[in-house]
């Protein structure tokens, strides 16, 4: 996605249509138009909802997940890879 035009990861489907029907009939319920979303890519970790594999599929230290300053994953792997 890093290569691709915003165009192509931002479709008005999501981003328009159905956040406005999602605004008229349930107002009360946060719309999320994608996963990840966010930020001015959509895999930045700082921002939006996002996808970080840092620590569990990359098996990076722990500490990464603080230095890339993870705020909310909807993906990550977490811990679900044990190491041998």
């Amino acid at each position: 996605m890093l290569d691709l035009l915003e165009s192509r990861w931002k479709e008005e489907l999501t981003e328009t249509v159905l956040a406005e029907i999602a605004a008229r009939m349930r107002a009360d319920v946060p719309y999320v138009p994608n996963s990840p979303c966010g930020g001015a890519m959509p895999f930045s970790p700082n921002a939006g909802i996002a996808h970080y594999y840092g620590v569990g599929a990359y098996q990076r230290p722990l500490e990464d997940a603080r230095r890339a300053n993870v705020r909310f994953v909807a993906e990550c792997l977490a811990f679900s890879n044990i190491p041998q």
